[in-house]
């Protein structure tokens, strides 16, 4: 697979839209724009909304995964992260 990485949450959303990958890890803190906004603007964009978004964040608070949840995003995985669980996320998101 190709990785393609993004330093703020506007790159993120501008190279979702250019590079129309086949999954986006998303972090809920970022600087710039927070991923929740990312998501939101994801969601609201008729050519990324069936992306699928996995949220990769330290945030773990039940009102942060409901938030995230509501945007419908393909799962939630909290940091510290178990790599195969991830994977596991992952292969499962892309099927």
């Amino acid at each position: 697979c190709a990785v393609v990485t993004a330093a703020n949450g506007q790159e993120a959303l501008d190279r979702a839209a250019a590079e129309r990958p086949d999954l986006i890890l998303l972090d809920m803190n970022m600087p710039v724009m927070n991923g929740q906004e990312v998501l939101r603007r994801l969601r609201a964009d008729p050519e990324l909304k069936e992306i699928p978004v996995i949220m990769l964040t330290a945030r773990a608070a039940p009102e942060d995964v409901a938030a995230a949840s509501a945007c419908g995003i393909a799962d939630y995985v909290t940091k510290p992260f178990d790599f195969a669980e991830l994977m596991e996320k992952v292969q499962a998101a892309l099927r």
